[in-house]
């Protein structure tokens, strides 16, 4: 099956463990898309080619907001956070974060983002992505959690490096996805 990601509308939401193949399939999304169009708030400072790169000062809540806010001045772009879980300490999601999530599509932005662990992040990164992609994970709790979201039990504890279990919540359709990592 096809992904269509529409860059500067839809929201893309990765998950898994270190190396399960989440900036592989960032990169695979973003071809085509000029990288002057793309900010990316660089957790690990992986992006150095990349000319709208903003370097976080602390992984902070605040940090989060002030990026979030420095991204709504401008009109079709894609963002992307790495590694989104170094700024939650809750599953709170600050209102910029939640303006974002919701109404971020009306202003043409699209946001990617990647985390690590599923738990004790704000739920509306998985209600409000259109795409989901969802790795390994180490813990059984973990992807309980997932499959709980899920239609397909079971599906996560299967998957190998380089696969996400997809799921498409406008199309109410979910898939095995690989990454060509």
């Amino acid at each position: 099956m096809t992904i269509h990601f529409h860059w500067n509308k839809d929201t893309a939401v990765l998950m898994g463990i270190k190396q399960s193949g989440k900036s592989t399939t960032i990169k695979e999304l973003i071809k085509g898309v000029k990288k002057e169009n793309i900010i990316i708030l660089d957790s690990n400072r992986e992006y150095k080619e990349f000319p709208n790169r903003w370097i976080p000062k602390e992984y902070t809540r605040d940090e989060l907001d002030k990026f979030i806010r420095h991204c709504r001045k401008f009109k079709n772009k894609l963002i992307i956070v790495e590694d989104i879980d170094l700024y939650f300490d809750s599953s709170h999601a600050t209102t910029e974060f939640r303006n974002l999530m919701i109404n971020g599509s009306h202003q043409d932005l699209g946001f990617i983002a990647t985390l690590k662990r599923p738990l004790g992040n704000p739920r509306i990164l998985m209600t409000e992505a259109i795409h989901l992609f969802m790795g390994r994970f180490s813990l059984k709790n973990e992807r309980e959690y997932l499959e709980d979201f899920l239609n397909s039990r079971g599906e996560i504890e299967k998957l190998k490096r380089f696969e996400f279990w997809y799921r498409n919540n406008d199309l109410d359709e979910e898939f095995l996805w690989k990454t060509r990592g």
